[in-house]
């Protein structure tokens, strides 16, 4: 994997960038950068992701419009659209003269572009078509499609199959989730249709964004370039389609937070949205900056992560963005963490930190990686017993549940 940096000869200046490779299961290491330096970006990426859930939630919650989810997400897009178009100057004549003597880059075709577009677009809709006929528990124990999912993608587009021991990380983190979340869940078909869906086209999303920076031989922070202007123009498609599904209320309990009755004669539709959400003095317009701010870090991070992981190491990372997701909802929003939940999210996290670390030592990419004997010997004496342990654990309490002899 190589590594795109600023230099004297070249006006861009991308602080990460890094090009995608064949994805033969590439996990947390590459051969020129430390697995550690891709881990600071992996935990960036969670955090961040957690923070825009928890600033969303506070945002819409005040809003109580649906329509308004749309005009967040444009916001997003606008904030993207700036930071990438800012820092990425000069990466025209970056891509017509390489600095690094590889082959020269192109732009990602119109096709590609438009696929990646819908991919994502669509990932975000059926998301938040989740969140309004499910619950939120439901909402992120669905996050769990998307481990048989990055399974199949894996098979289908790289022929990669898992080992035991792998399979065994990723029960663990399954039955730990279920655990979590069952007590709160609440399943209807339609919330789990757009579930499905939603973590399908997320994933899909990042087998195209791999296949887009290998195929034009360009950075994450360079396809952004070229994708983030179509992304802004189908937000606002999204945006004004959302607004016309599901219209304002003018009365009832809507119409006291982010639509005023007494104003929405005059500035009605799109526009009195966005009038009673920023020039009433009603609506925290702090949260909206801090969402957008993370917004961009957090596609940002997703889309460098998403050109460096492989489509199952992805997978596993939603499962540790929802760990955090929960945790951070608990502290903010003050809301009961039952000894229950506190367990299962522990038993989530073993697994899902055994499952990267094991994906970081595998013996074909150890030597790249740079990783020493004793860690490999360690990976291959300690983590079977450690992961028998936890499934052990897992099964002690399933029996107990099962029993009903609940502690």
């Amino acid at each position: 994997m190589s590594a795109s940096q600023s230099s004297s000869s070249a006006p861009v200046s991308v602080s990460v960038s890094v090009k995608a490779q064949d994805d033969k299961g590439v996990g947390l290491g590459s051969g020129e950068r430390p697995w550690t330096y891709t881990l600071g970006i992996v935990s960036a990426n969670v955090a961040a992701s957690a923070g825009v859930v928890v600033a969303n939630k506070v945002v819409l919650a005040k809003a109580s419009y649906p329509g308004f989810a749309g005009l967040l997400l444009v916001l997003h897009q606008l904030c993207v659209l700036g930071f990438v178009r800012t820092t990425n100057k000069g990466v025209t004549s970056e891509m017509r003269n390489p600095t690094d003597g590889s082959r020269p880059s192109k732009p990602p075709s119109i096709l590609w572009n438009l696929g990646m577009n819908f991919c994502s677009g669509l990932s975000v809709f059926t998301s938040n078509l989740t969140l309004l006929f499910c619950s939120v528990a439901f909402h992120q124990l669905s996050r769990l499609f998307a481990l048989p999912i990055g399974v199949a993608f894996d098979y289908v587009f790289y022929r990669k199959s898992r080992s035991t021991i792998e399979c065994m990380c990723l029960a663990i983190i399954a039955y730990s989730f279920v655990s979590a979340s069952q007590a709160d869940a609440t399943v209807t078909v339609f919330g789990a249709i757009f579930a499905f869906t939603s973590i399908a086209m997320s994933q899909l999303n990042a087998v195209v964004v791999k296949h887009i920076c290998k195929d034009c031989n360009i950075t994450s922070n360079t396809m952004l370039y070229y994708t983030v202007p179509i992304s802004l123009i189908t937000g606002t498609m999204t945006w004004v389609i959302c607004d016309r599904l599901f219209p304002p209320k003018t009365s009832g309990p809507a119409s006291t937070s982010i639509m005023d009755p007494d104003t929405d004669s005059a500035h009605s539709g799109l526009l009195g949205v966005v009038h009673n959400a920023f020039f009433s003095g009603n609506f925290p317009t702090t949260y909206v900056f801090l969402s957008c701010v993370l917004a961009m870090s957090t596609q940002l991070l997703s889309t460098l992560v998403a050109s460096i992981c492989s489509s199952l190491m992805y997978a596993v990372l939603s499962q540790a963005k929802t760990v955090a997701t929960l945790l951070l909802g608990a502290v903010v929003f003050s809301s009961e963490f039952s000894s229950r939940q506190a367990f299962s999210s522990s038993m989530c996290l073993l697994g899902s930190m055994c499952y990267a670390f094991i994906d970081v030592t595998a013996p074909d990419k150890a030597q790249a990686a740079g990783i020493g004997d004793a860690t490999m010997r360690f990976r291959a004496k300690q983590m079977p017993r450690i992961v028998f342990a936890l499934l052990a654990v897992c099964a002690c309490d399933l029996f107990i549940r099962v029993t009903g002899t609940n502690a």
